[in-house]
């Protein structure tokens, strides 16, 4: 019996450390019990319509003032399932941020813990000011603060 060769995928494209949803899993999560599926976007507060199958929406609870989710008719778990949708998705947001002419960081999540809290992909534009103290890791005001907590003691 022959083996055929492993494939080798390029270094640039990881296999993902989560499962993909099992079947039961995707029947349980069906578009009738995802927030985000089409079946249910009467129930959302939507604020644009930027394509047939991509709406985007105001969050229950949003981070700063005109925080959106831009969301997908069709139901994927996160942007690693489907990197055709997430880049769809992605699209829409750059064009909503450019429109708008924000400055805002355009997030995703693949996986809780990424604090994924809705398994259908979806991605988050979040408007950004100067001194809006919503620190992510990399940025000046939150160095600073881990410098600080270092240098009072608080690193082991």
């Amino acid at each position: 019996r022959e083996s055929r060769p492993e494939t080798s995928r390029p270094p640039c494209s990881p296999r993902p450390a989560h499962r993909p949803h099992t079947r039961t899993e995707r029947r349980r999560m069906s578009n009738e019990t995802c927030p985000f599926c089409k079946p249910n976007w009467p129930n959302l507060d939507i604020v644009t319509r930027p394509s047939v199958h991509v709406r985007i929406i105001n969050p229950l609870n949003p981070v700063t003032d005109g925080h959106v989710l831009v969301i997908h008719d069709k139901h994927t778990a996160d942007a690693a399932v489907d990197p055709h949708t997430a880049a769809v998705l992605m699209n829409a947001a750059a064009e909503y941020v450019r429109f708008h002419q924000l400055q805002a960081n355009i997030i995703t999540s693949i996986g809780p813990d990424a604090t994924q809290t809705v398994r259908h992909t979806h991605l988050h534009v979040v408007p950004r000011r100067l001194n809006d103290d919503l620190p992510l890791p990399w940025t000046p005001q939150q160095m600073e603060r881990e410098r600080w907590r270092r240098a009072l003691g608080g690193a082991q």
